[in-house]
């Protein structure tokens, strides 16, 4: 479909967007992180999604960033052709995999909500077929030793 061809956006209702936000984590990695949830197109727009809410989803801002204008199933190819997880585990289980190669003495009150957000989007990112939760354990508890999250 090209500009020429294509119908005029209708928009998104408030309601609709706080009905799908709503919903309460993203559909791709399932954070609950709500303040960075958006909502998503299914089916692109620029590929001829609607902005019907059956092709609306909330997705956290990376998730959104990542897709970008692919379909779920493009965009899980691509990343299985990388090497990155998929489905992409949630920050519960991204937190759970560095903990259990954390050293003990990195879990202590420095392990942070922030912390978190930044293992769980080192995760996203994926590090193609090199990612590795003991070292990504190894290189948080640096951070969290030397005494701050980030």
């Amino acid at each position: 479909m090209t500009a020429a061809t294509r119908v005029r956006r209708g928009g998104i209702t408030p309601a609709i967007y706080a009905a799908v936000i709503d919903e309460g984590e993203c559909r791709y990695c399932r954070s609950t992180f709500v303040d960075s949830l958006e909502v998503d197109h299914i089916i692109p727009w620029s590929r001829g999604g609607s902005d019907d809410p059956e092709n609306l989803a909330p997705a956290c801002f990376r998730c959104n960033i990542e897709k970008s204008a692919q379909t779920p199933d493009e965009w899980a190819a691509y990343r299985m052709s990388k090497g990155m997880p998929w489905p992409i585990p949630s920050p519960d289980e991204t937190a759970r995999a560095l903990v259990e190669n954390m050293p003990p003495e990195a879990l202590d009150a420095r392990w942070t909500e922030d912390a978190g957000r930044a293992a769980h989007a080192a995760m996203i990112r994926g590090r193609g077929a090199g990612f590795d939760p003991a070292a990504e354990a190894e290189a948080l508890a640096a951070v969290l030793l030397r005494g701050g999250a980030g």
